[in-house]
């Protein structure tokens, strides 16, 4: 196709969490004669990079968050219009066929999609409903009831999703579940990622991967890892993920009154996730609630 349609992505973070790599899996996979991927992201993250390698077109503006992670957020701090006049901008400079806000936490995409007349795709990966961080001052119904008003379609990534998105037509929602492409790592390259961590050959490795928030339960697996060793089970557990100081200093805190600082360690945010899974023994997954989350 000479002329493929533009497809203008919103995503809220540039980090490279969850969601992000969903979205960059979406757009690495797109039929480039059929649609060309634009992308919206505030910050610099290591996310900015992995587009350009693949020819995307960046634009770097402020995304502002209307769901948050911040008990004391009022929507009137929110700086709403001058993220939906930046995104406008960009609508009128690569007139998409397609705007898609990538989760339900950024809201000025959909905005800037409405006032442009361009149809708007909602993907939601997170569960609100007694998420421990993401909080909104608006009632959960109220939430949904934006997101569906201002979209054409809604995406979720599990059935279990969709059924909490009671404020939204069903004939609006499709579910799209996750994909992870096959592990194609081998059991040499295992070993060898063992040996970089100086792990011997023989120990069980658990290892648990997502961002250092409350929310994924790394304190109940520090506590889980301390029973085991009290009953005898000294593992080795590997904890995946990038986070706050603040909270890392807690877990490492948390390892080291429970008696487990010399079983658990922290790697911090890593691009060989399947290799790091491939070397280990058992994936645990303590988060409180997910939709559908990659790792697993």
């Amino acid at each position: 196709m000479s002329n493929p349609a533009t497809i203008l992505f919103i995503s809220n973070s540039s980090h490279g969490d969850g969601a992000e790599v969903c979205l960059f899996r979406l757009m690495a996979n797109l039929d480039r004669e059929r649609y060309r991927p634009v992308l919206v992201m505030p910050g610099a993250g290591r996310m900015v990079a992995a587009a350009s390698t693949l020819g995307i077109t960046v634009y770097n503006l402020p995304v502002d968050w209307w769901i948050r992670a911040d008990p004391n957020f009022r929507m009137s701090r929110l700086d709403l219009e001058s993220s939906v006049a930046g995104i406008t901008d960009v609508i009128e400079r690569e007139r998409p066929s397609i705007v898609h806000t990538n989760t339900s936490v950024v809201l000025a995409g959909a905005i800037a999609a409405r006032r442009s007349g361009v149809p708007h795709v909602w993907h939601l990966h997170e569960m609100l409903k007694g998420h421990t961080e993401l909080r909104s001052v608006l009632s959960l119904d109220d939430v949904y009831r934006i997101i569906g008003g201002l979209s054409d379609r809604v995406v979720t990534v599990a059935q279990a999703l969709a059924n909490e998105c009671t404020a939204i037509d069903r004939s609006q929602i499709t579910t799209i579940h996750n994909g992870v492409p096959p592990n194609a790592s081998t059991r040499e390259q295992a070993n060898q990622l063992r040996r970089e961590l100086g792990i011997a050959s023989d120990a069980i490795v658990v290892t648990a991967v997502g961002a250092l928030i409350p929310a994924k339960g790394y304190d109940d697996l520090i506590d889980a890892a301390a029973i085991a060793r009290r009953n005898g089970v000294a593992q080795t557990y590997l904890i995946v993920g990038r986070g706050e100081e603040s909270v890392l200093s807690g877990l490492r805190e948390h390892a080291v009154r429970a008696g487990v600082d010399d079983l658990v360690h922290f790697l911090g945010f890593r691009s060989d996730v399947p290799a790091v899974l491939a070397a280990s023994s058992i994936h645990a997954h303590p988060s409180h609630g997910e939709a559908l989350p990659t790792a697993v």
